[in-house]
């Protein structure tokens, strides 16, 4: 990376409340540098330098898992398998004759700032205790020590709802396979309940009481209807 490329990245990141999975990575270890060169020197320093960062890549993939660092938009599953592994989703852009498919790869999967940050100050002796084992420091430790200590100001009133556009989404697709479906049903569908609370939705059933809707999938079913209108009204 030029010094150009590299003062743009940083200004980028720095005013953006969304970063892409792999650049947030490269902010932690610029891992595709150390194991180039790791693989040069040798399969002993490779095993060494490998190894602690395939450990940091669990921990934050993790964490992302466990909602520790949001999710903005794309899927973890795709870089669960490792960093030399991962199988990254290729995209469609453009249309007609500039319609054309290109591989986003690690910046696919798009993560919340604040809580990557969060989740940072909160863990960073372990990250350095992981990279110190391959003789590597955080790659840029000053730039994210000084954003993770900023205070946030206080916006006041409720918190935006996370997962916004993946329920529009699921719904879509709900709607493209069946238009007639009841939109009464649709907040209490698996496909729905999975994109905020995953791998609950099969406890979902009809008409469940609303109470009972927040305290096991934690958001308020009033939300879900809200976004599924937003849709229904959009389609039509």
């Amino acid at each position: 990376m030029n010094e150009s490329s590299y003062i743009t990245l940083l200004g980028k990141l720095e005013h953006s409340d969304s970063w892409g999975f792999g650049d947030a990575f490269w902010l932690i270890s610029d891992y595709a540098k150390h194991l180039g060169q790791a693989f040069n020197q040798g399969q002993e320093q490779w095993d060494k330098t490998y190894a602690p960062i395939c450990d940091i890549w669990t921990f934050v993939t993790n964490a992302i898992r466990e909602e520790s660092i949001g999710i903005r938009s794309g899927e973890l599953k795709h870089f669960e398998a490792g960093p030399m592994l991962g199988i990254y989703p290729e995209v469609t852009i453009g249309k007609g004759k500039n319609k054309k498919t290109v591989n986003k790869e690690t910046n696919s999967l798009v993560i919340d700032r604040k809580s990557f940050l969060n989740w940072y100050k909160q863990n960073k002796g372990k990250l350095t205790q992981y990279l110190s084992s391959a003789s590597l420091n955080i790659n840029e430790e000053e730039f994210l020590d000084r954003l993770a200590s900023i205070k946030q100001p206080s916006k006041g009133g409720r918190p935006k709802f996370p997962y916004k556009a993946q329920v529009r989404q699921a719904v879509g697709k709900l709607l493209k396979r069946n238009p007639k479906i009841a939109q009464g049903k649709i907040p209490y569908m698996p496909e729905v309940v999975n994109t905020f609370a995953p791998n609950k939705g099969e406890n979902a059933y009809p008409d469940m009481p609303a109470k009972e809707y927040k305290e096991l999938f934690g958001y308020s079913i009033s939300t879900i209807k809200k976004i599924i209108r937003e849709v229904y009204k959009s389609d039509s």
